[in-house]
């Protein structure tokens, strides 16, 4: 680790170390199969709610979830989740959206 310091000291990289941990513990977390889920609720998230998503997303993805959560007061109620490049949007605005649009057409 201590050689690993002094490269990137010696290449002017010192200022990364954050981002190079980020991404090697990201790498870590993929290599053993758990998948890191963006989930925004409009509310914290209580310790009940918070295991019934994560044993629906560990199904959904047949693997392991780990949450990464954030509170939105704008989402007025519901859920929003992002994993990988995929959003499942299950928030009250996103409905009251898709209402509006119905009754306009």
């Amino acid at each position: 680790m201590d050689n690993f310091v002094a490269v990137l000291k010696e290449n002017g990289d010192i200022g990364n170390l954050d981002a190079i941990e980020s991404e090697f513990s990201a790498y870590e977390k993929e290599a053993r199969g758990i998948v890191t889920a963006q989930v925004t609720t409009a509310k914290s998230l209580g310790a009940e709610q918070e295991k019934k998503i994560v044993a629906e997303l560990n199904e959904y993805i047949s693997g392991q979830v780990e949450l990464k959560k954030k509170v939105d007061e704008g989402l007025i109620g519901g859920v929003v989740v992002k994993i990988g490049d995929e959003l499942l949007d299950a928030s009250l605005r996103r409905n009251l959206q898709d209402l509006k649009k119905k009754l306009i057409s």
